[in-house]
């Protein structure tokens, strides 16, 4: 197994609309996801975000190489009173970019305490 865990940048990355602003970006570099090739020791990853003092609104920029390359965004709200929050891994996902959201235009909470954990498995042999 392999982990890479760590605090998501305090500062709002978008506007309140989600507009992203070029600032306050936590970048990851991803393991590759399996898809039957060989040569890639990993099998399952996983996403997932806690929060504490408060809940916050994040915005998940995930980078695929697959077909040509993209970025899907997801939004997802970090409660503190509940689990961690996952997002799913697709096969080809390389990077993500997460940064915070402010929940309206007078939301001052751009510090609450965000944490992350990419956490990838070994491929079964």
């Amino acid at each position: 197994m392999a982990l890479t865990m760590g605090q998501v940048l305090p500062g709002f990355g978008t506007d309140p609309a989600g507009n992203p602003t070029g600032k306050n970006a936590t970048i990851l570099i991803l393991p590759p996801v399996w898809d039957n090739d060989p040569e890639i020791g990993w099998g399952r990853v996983f996403y997932a975000f806690g929060s504490d003092f408060g809940d916050a609104n994040l915005r998940v920029a995930i980078h695929n190489s697959n077909n040509g390359g993209g970025w899907r965004v997801e939004s997802l709200v970090v409660r503190s009173a509940e689990s961690v929050a996952r997002i799913d891994a697709w096969a080809g996902d390389d990077k993500i970019s997460i940064c915070r959201v402010p929940a309206s235009a007078t939301d001052t909470a751009d510090s609450i305490p965000v944490g992350y954990r990419v956490e990838a498995v070994l491929k079964a042999q």
